[in-house]
């Protein structure tokens, strides 16, 4: 009996085997990157948090008793305005990359990423022509994937336009939290490291009433530091998430289903740690 397939017939096969496998492969990697990006609601600690707790800080260190704080907060409230913008980019992205490496774009919601990236200063974060249009051009990237023209060009496509802007969404998030919202936790321990030290030399003050303030400064301390461990353990994710990404480019015309899955390993488990980490530490 002759065989039914001949040679190109079974090297298209396998080709589209091997596609379907890496597929895969992406689909875990972007999958396990998105809860992992999506960490970031849990961190309930802001800007406009900072701004608002160094309102009442100054209120109660100088014993100001008003009927309402009147809070000048609108700067902050850019700053998170513009990290919530790169935040939905990067998630929004992930998503497409999740749906798109399982054929399931359907109903994708494009909602998120309607507000625009505008260069200049907001607060202590600043943002550069770079940025714009890396969030711009995922904006395109995921509108192109949802009307169906990334379909017949398959994901690959989809992959190189997004890895340039990604990567730089990915880097200035990381930048935003690890360095900028850090840099405001550290300058509130100092405030209250100040107050409580002041607080003390007090005479005055019962030996009972230095020591439940001696208690309170350390309670603060640690929330602080709780909060700072949870932002550098999502820091540390969205490294992963980029050289993972990185990796998935580099390789998008030469590896098995097999090697890619084995290149991607180690970024999935560092960020499936980071998430089991992060639980532990909001409970």
């Amino acid at each position: 009996m002759k065989n039914r397939f001949n040679a190109p017939a079974l090297f298209a096969i396998s080709l589209l085997i091997c596609s379907c496998a890496n597929l895969r492969a992406v689909n875990s990697f972007s999958s396990g990157s998105l809860e992992g990006v999506q960490k970031f609601e849990q961190i309930h600690y802001s800007f406009t948090q900072h701004c608002q707790d160094r309102c009442v800080f100054e209120a109660i260190s100088k014993f100001e008793i008003k009927r309402s704080l009147e809070c000048d907060c609108d700067i902050y409230k850019k700053a998170d305005s513009v990290t919530v913008l790169i935040y939905n980019s990067i998630k929004g992205y992930l998503d497409g990359l999740t749906n798109l490496s399982d054929n399931n774009l359907a109903n994708y919601n494009l909602d998120t990423l309607k507000s625009s990236l505008t260069e200049g200063d907001f607060g202590n974060i600043k943002i550069g022509k770079e940025q714009v249009e890396a969030y711009g051009g995922i904006a395109q990237i995921l509108l192109n994937a949802v009307s169906g023209a990334y379909r017949k060009k398959k994901i690959k496509f989809y992959i190189e336009q997004a890895n340039k802007p990604i990567q730089i969404l990915l880097d200035k998030f990381q930048f935003i939290l690890q360095k900028n919202l850090n840099e405001e936790l550290d300058f509130k321990k100092e405030k209250l490291f100040a107050f409580y030290r002041e607080l003390l030399l007090n005479n005055d003050l019962t030996e009972y009433e230095k020591g439940k303030a001696t208690a309170e400064y350390y309670e603060q301390v640690a929330n602080i530091d709780r909060t700072q461990q949870e932002i550098d353990l999502f820091a540390g994710s969205l490294k992963d998430i980029s050289e993972g990404h990185q990796k998935i480019y580099d390789n998008r015309n030469k590896l098995s289903a097999r090697e890619l899955k084995n290149l991607l390993v180690a970024y999935q488990s560092d960020i499936s740690n980071m998430v089991s980490h992060f639980n532990k530490l909001k409970n």
